[in-house]
């Protein structure tokens, strides 16, 4: 596929007995942002579906597994994976592009299936679930308070944009309350857990939802893998040292 270039280094295949049955190895494996290394796999051919079965490697600082089922007659693939242990920041910029995303442990389990053609087809193709959680993490360049204080329809309406001026930077990245508490950071969350489903190119947030000792969220809504267009709803709730901060 002209849009997901693949390399790969020092690929091993061992045969047994049939043309496409064996097991294989590859030290290196990349594709665009994701880097995998020492991967492992089982394969076979059944019919027209070539199978990839008991694949594990390492990724992102972390552990991969799953099984691949691609069908040559129409390029229908079937996936099952999850992964665990993974750096949410080097994942979220390998696979989405977006550098300080979020930071955490990350584990994930999936079961989807697209027609792998171009990355069109492949989006509007894409079926299936993808849950994750995220342990001990902060929001980075994105879900952060004081970034979503700083959105459109607040900036450009002149009362809320002078309300929330002293509000954003209450609510940065560091904060101290007037009381002398420790100080409070809105950023930190102790688990971020997502649920989504794909269906006709887009991506349902059914929801996602975050808890720490100073903000929550409650998200709901879907975004369009193919134009990037997003409608989600948040739900928010602040610690109540934050809330007289903001006055």
């Amino acid at each position: 596929i002209p849009e997901i270039p693949v390399t790969m280094e020092n690929l091993d295949i061992k045969l047994n007995g049939h043309i496409l049955n064996g097991t294989a190895s590859a030290a290196k494996f990349t594709s665009g942002g994701i880097k995998a290394e020492n991967l492992t796999s089982d394969f076979s051919m059944k019919g027209d579906k070539f199978y990839l079965n008991k694949l594990k490697g390492d990724a992102f600082d972390g552990k991969i597994n799953g099984n691949i089922v691609y069908n040559l007659s129409n390029a229908q693939t079937g996936i099952i994976f999850s992964g665990e242990g993974l750096n949410a920041e080097k994942a979220v910029y390998g696979c989405v592009g977006i550098k300080n995303a979020i930071y955490g442990t990350l584990g994930f389990d999936t079961t989807m299936s697209l027609k792998v053609v171009d990355y069109n087809e492949m989006m509007k193709s894409l079926k299936g679930n993808l849950n994750f959680n995220i342990k001990n993490g902060s929001f980075g360049a994105i879900g952060k308070l004081d970034t979503l204080l700083q959105a459109n329809n607040i900036i450009t309406n002149s009362i809320l944009k002078t309300t929330t001026m002293d509000a954003c930077l209450a609510c940065g990245v560091n904060y101290m309350d007037t009381a002398n508490y420790e100080p409070e950071d809105t950023a930190k969350f102790e688990y971020l857990d997502g649920h989504l489903s794909f269906e006709n190119g887009w991506a349902n947030l059914n929801p996602i939802k975050s808890s720490g000792n100073s903000l929550a969220y409650y998200i709901t809504g879907k975004y369009n893998l193919i134009n990037g267009t997003t409608n989600i709803n948040i739900l928010g709730r602040l610690d109540a040292p934050i809330v007289a901060k903001l006055g």
